[in-house]
């Protein structure tokens, strides 16, 4: 009796460890697939207005020009349309974030076109200005509009290339992790999440199985375990959600910082909504359990009172 006893007590420590082990692995699978969610990201980017950020940095810019290529600042921006801004910026965002989170191969590259631009820049570098030196007219507009255009890419294409090349560079020299095996490992995770959730189910149906007379208990005592689980996983997501120390990031306000501090707000927020699920779910399972224990216990009292004379 004391053997089965026993060996009952280990199988059961064996399979709350294996459940425990598997709702946690389930949490960081779903957790991952989240927070590096191609699609999820760009939901929130377009919720940051980027584009009215993106026009008044090129307005700084251009200003700056002004002295250079003799043309007005007024008259540049004129031609400088939000909706071409966006439409740029949308496209080197979502390819930007392809990048980081997926490993696409390939940045965007920015191509700002306006005939209204080069209109623009003809009319105000005439012919009459070249009198002396006409071959030289075609070849000062066409600097001029080059030069306004390199402009306005640069800051459309806020995170460039090379930067990211010294990223990529720096985290392998660090950890000794090329982004093939990262990313790799990401999806792996990620396409792993529906199985160890049905894993941890199975683990949960089998704890349950060793308790079945007393299924009350069992469930009692799956809910209790899992809660414990997820408050464990859920308390340090809380913390980082609620204290913004992300926004401390030391970059000067721009497109730059607000696409990144986007981003890491993004990761954080899947973390947290993630942990949040296992946590009301399990707090309402043990809740639920909990209720079903009083009423059971309140009816055996009731009928022991009047058993009694």
């Amino acid at each position: 009796m004391k053997e089965k006893t026993a060996l009952f007590v280990v199988v059961r420590v064996a399979l709350t460890i294996l459940f425990v082990a598997a709702l946690l692995m389930t949490l960081v699978t779903f957790a991952v697939s989240a927070m590096f969610s191609e699609k999820a990201a760009k939901r929130a980017l377009q919720k940051k207005d980027l584009p009215t950020l993106a026009v008044q940095e090129i307005a700084d810019n251009v200003e700056d020009l002004q002295g250079i290529i003799n043309v007005e600042t007024d008259k540049i921006l004129s031609t400088v349309s939000k909706e071409t801004v966006e439409r740029e910026l949308t496209a080197y965002t979502e390819a930007l974030t392809a990048k980081l989170l997926c490993g696409a191969d390939k940045l965007y590259a920015v191509q700002f076109e306006s005939a209204a631009l080069r209109e623009m820049v003809d009319s105000v570098i005439t012919p009459e200005l070249y009198k002396d030196n006409p071959a030289q007219l075609q070849k000062d507009r066409d600097a001029a509009y080059a030069e306004i255009v390199g402009v306005i890419d640069g800051e459309l294409a806020f995170f460039p290339q090379t930067l990211l090349d010294k990223v990529f560079t720096l985290v392998q020299d660090n950890t000794g992790i090329t982004s093939e095996r990262f990313y790799g490992t990401v999806r792996r995770l990620s396409s792993l999440r529906f199985p160890l959730l049905l894993l941890t189910a199975a683990l949960g149906t089998a704890l349950f199985f060793t308790r079945r007379r007393a299924w009350l208990d069992s469930l009692r005592y799956i809910a209790g375990v899992g809660f414990i689980t997820g408050s464990a996983v859920f308390l340090p997501a809380l913390f980082l959600q609620r204290y913004t120390l992300l926004d401390r990031l030391s970059l000067s306000d721009g497109l730059l910082r607000r696409y990144i501090l986007c981003l890491l707000h993004h990761m954080r927020t899947s973390l947290f909504t993630t942990a949040l699920c296992c946590f009301l779910f399990f707090l309402l399972f043990l809740a639920v359990i909990l209720f079903l224990c009083a009423k059971k216990t309140a009816k055996t009292c009731k009928a022991a009172e009047n058993v009694l004379p």
